[in-house]
C-alpha cells in the first residue's frame, strides 16, 4: 500500500518563495556576460548583485548587448554605470523573471555614488510567504573613497523612507 507524506513543512513553504542570492566582483562584464548567465542558471541564483561592471554611461551599446543575450533566458539587468571617465566601478541587479517580477525604484542617488534600487516580488505567493516583497540595493565604493560616509547615510536614509512605503519588505543589501 502506498501512503503519500507531505514532508513540507510551512517554514519549508514558505522559503520556496525567497531567492536565491549572491554578490560579485566582476572586474568587468563585457566579457564575462555569458559565463554570468550559465552561472545564473546552473546554480538557479534568483537575484545576483554586481559590483565592479565596469559599465559607463556613454557605452548604451555594452548595455543592450548585455539586455538582450540576458533576456533571452528570462533575465533582466537593471544597472547603475559609472557616471565618469574613470576606469571600474558601476553595479548593477540581475533578476530571474521566471520566479520574480522586478522594477527599478526611482530613488534619487547622490551624485558620483554608484547604487541601483529594485523592488522584487515573488510571482508565486503562498499563504505562509514571508516577504512579497524585496527591496534590492546593489552598490560600489571603491577603495580609499572620500563619500563613504555619504554613501552609508544615503543606503541609511533610503531604507527609511522605502520601509514607509513597503512596511512589510524585506531587504537585501550588496
Amino acid at each position: 500500500m502506498l501512503k503519500i507524506v507531505n514532508i513540507l513543512s510551512n517554514k519549508t513553504e514558505a522559503s520556496l518563495s525567497l531567492p536565491t542570492v549572491a554578490v560579485t566582483n566582476f572586474r568587468s562584464l563585457e566579457k564575462k556576460i555569458n559565463n554570468v548567465k550559465i552561472d545564473m542558471i546552473e546554480r538557479e541564483i534568483s537575484v545576483l548583485m554586481c559590483s565592479e561592471t565596469w559599465q559607463k554611461d556613454s557605452n548604451k551599446r555594452l548595455k543592450d548587448s548585455i539586455d538582450k543575450l540576458l533576456e533571452e533566458d528570462g533575465l533582466k539587468f537593471i544597472s547603475c554605470p559609472r557616471p565618469s571617465n574613470k576606469r571600474g566601478g558601476g553595479c548593477a541587479v540581475i533578476v530571474d523573471t521566471k520566479k520574480f517580477t522586478v522594477e527599478k525604484l526611482q530613488v534619487l542617488v547622490p551624485h558620483k555614488l554608484e547604487v541601483v534600487w529594485c523592488l522584487v516580488r515573488p510571482k508565486e505567493v503562498v499563504k505562509t510567504t514571508i516577504f512579497k516583497e524585496i527591496v534590492v540595493v546593489s552598490f560600489y565604493s571603491p577603495p580609499n573613497y572620500r563619500k563613504n560616509n555619504q554613501l552609508i547615510q544615503h543606503l541609511i536614509d533610503q531604507m527609511h523612507l522605502l520601509l514607509v512605503k513597503y512596511p512589510r519588505a524585506g531587504f537585501l543589501c550588496g
